[in-house]
């Protein structure tokens, strides 16, 4: 439940020569429209404060139990004001869940050796739409994002500790997408530096792959 207070930022249609400015029927369905999609939005916000990771879909049409406009129809006004108070209905998704249940169900059966790149997500939920029973709901999620491989680098030094860093290039270039590897061995001492250290603490790889 939410009580909005809204100004229209437009200037009123109608009118008369006189230039004397009259709410309309537009006018109201304009204002009125505005202040629902701040209620929306202000619901998603919430959410989102109490959570980052949970976002809202509305559930069918928002439903008003005080709906009072400060000015009538053809009543002279610059600015006209709304009192609402209403209901709806929303449904709460947690998008780290679905990631996670593409990155651990699908994805491996789909692309396996793959997975999303995090910040390139988005995910947008449809409509919900009431199942026959009236108290479930079944929608859709349109997700986009880029698929990168998923590279072990603890399994690549270990089988190649000791063993020279232009053999572990090699191998690290046969990785779907693979742009380019940055390898640091510490300490970094001269001759050493060109061999996997056999502690695989002393080393590790920055790797770039084609987004």
């Amino acid at each position: 439940r939410a009580n909005i207070y809204a100004g229209a930022e437009n200037d009123f249609t109608g009118g008369s020569s006189r230039t004397v400015k009259a709410v309309s029927e537009d006018d109201q369905q304009k204002l009125l429209e505005l202040a629902s999609e701040k209620v929306i939005s202000e619901i998603d916000s919430k959410v989102k404060d109490q959570d980052p990771n949970l976002s809202s879909v509305v559930i069918g049409q928002l439903s008003y139990s005080k709906k009072e406009f400060s000015k009538e129809v053809g009543d002279e006004a610059s600015t006209v004001e709304l009192d609402l108070t209403g209901q709806v209905k929303v449904l709460l998704y947690s998008t780290a869940e679905i990631i996670n249940q593409l990155s651990s169900q699908l994805i491996p059966k789909t692309n396996p050796g793959m997975d999303l790149l995090p910040d390139q997500i988005s995910i947008a939920i449809l409509a919900p739409k009431e199942n026959e029973d009236a108290e479930t709901y079944k929608t859709q999620a349109n997700i986009k994002g880029l698929l990168i491989p998923v590279i072990d680098q603890d399994r690549y030094i270990s089988q190649l500790k000791g063993k020279s860093v232009n053999k572990l290039k090699n191998i690290l270039e046969t990785i779907p997408g693979y742009e380019s590897t940055k390898i640091i061995i510490k300490p970094n001492v001269p001759f050493l530096s060109n061999y996997i250290p056999l502690n695989k603490n002393r080393v590790s790889l920055e790797i770039t792959t084609l987004r």
